[in-house]
Formats: structure tokens, C-alpha cells, sequence
């Protein structure tokens, strides 16, 4: 696609999210064709962070790059010393700039269950986490979400969310030996 936009010389964007396509479509067909069986609860997670997480000190202050106008790119936060600690990619991690591990990747993860077994909102919401947060998130997460019934799970159903190396148990007559290593 680079490539293409550069000898085209148009502006492109990719967009791989499930929902905008077919992702969605396949989820619904398996719930459609009663491939889940009765679902009885959901887990999802995530590699990630694969940038700094669990920071508890700012970092040192470091030269503002030439190429950066830094004022610009902390926009409405709290104006501070430029780091490489924060910019390029590292911001996700830091609770001024971005919204950590789940907040990168449940919107996607957490997608479908929430459109195909049709969820409103939580009753009750159970976070464990490495350590108490301060100026960035934790290095780990686990967040179980109690949900009402819905038309798709009338008795209600549990969400789990995990991140930071961190996973289910193996389900009960799972056939692997162990979850496989996904990290």
C-alpha cells in the first residue's frame, strides 16, 4: 500500500479492524450456526504492553529533537520536559498521553462479544493490577466485568480482560496441555 500511494501519490489509510468488515460478519454467522455452544463466560487478551508500563517517577528531562515541536505534541496536557521516554511511541503507557494496554486493544478484542452477544453495561466491574497507578498504568491488568442478562445470555455472563503477559486458566477439557505460549 506504500507503494501504491507513493506512485500514486495519494493519501491512503488502512483500516484492519473487525468490525469495519467481514470480521464482524464471521462472528455472527458462528453465533448464527450455534458454533460457541452455551457460553457461559468471556476472556480476552492482549501482548500488550509492548511499550513502558507501571512507571512510578517522570522521566529525566531530555534535548526537545529539531524536528519535534514539542509544545504542539503535548497539546492540553500539563506542559513538561521533553523525553524520548514519551515520543515517539512510548505515550500509550502514560496516563496523560494515552490509556495503557486495554485502552490499545479491547476495542478491538472485546468488539464482538459485545456486539454479537449483545451487552449493555456492567453491573459490576473487579480490577487487580502489578500496583497502584499514579502517573502511568500498570505493568498488568486483570478486569472481570459482570454484565446483566441479554437476549443472547439471559443468565447474565462474566468478561474477563487480561494483559501484560498475564492469562486465563486452561478451560476445563481443553486439549492443550497448557495455553499456548502466545508472548
Amino acid at each position: 500500500m506504500l507503494k501504491a500511494s507513493r506512485q500514486y501519490k495519494v493519501v491512503t489509510q488502512m483500516g484492519n479492524q473487525g468490525h469495519s468488515g467481514s470480521g464482524l460478519i464471521l462472528w455472527q454467522k458462528m453465533m448464527d450456526a450455534n458454533a460457541f455452544g452455551e457460553i457461559k463466560e468471556v476472556h480476552s487478551w492482549s501482548n500488550r504492553p509492548i511499550w513502558p508500563q507501571g512507571m512510578t517517577e517522570p522521566p529525566k528531562p531530555e534535548k526537545t529533537p529539531e524536528t519535534m515541536a514539542w509544545d504542539l505534541w503535548i497539546g492540553p496536557a500539563k506542559a513538561r520536559p521533553y523525553s524520548s521516554i514519551y515520543a515517539p511511541f512510548k505515550w500509550r503507557g502514560w496516563w496523560d498521553f494515552g490509556c495503557g494496554a486495554m485502552g490499545d486493544m479491547a476495542c478491538h478484542n472485546m468488539d464482538p462479544a459485545f456486539w454479537i452477544l449483545q451487552w449493555g453495561l456492567p453491573t459490576s466491574i473487579k480490577a487487580q493490577a502489578s500496583a497502584p497507578a499514579d502517573i502511568a498504568y500498570p505493568k498488568w491488568s486483570i478486569i472481570e466485568y459482570t454484565f446483566p442478562a441479554s437476549p443472547v445470555c439471559p443468565e447474565g455472563i462474566k468478561m474477563t480482560w487480561y494483559d501484560g503477559k498475564k492469562l486465563p486458566a486452561k478451560p476445563q477439557g481443553c486439549h492443550f496441555s497448557r495455553v499456548p505460549d502466545l508472548f
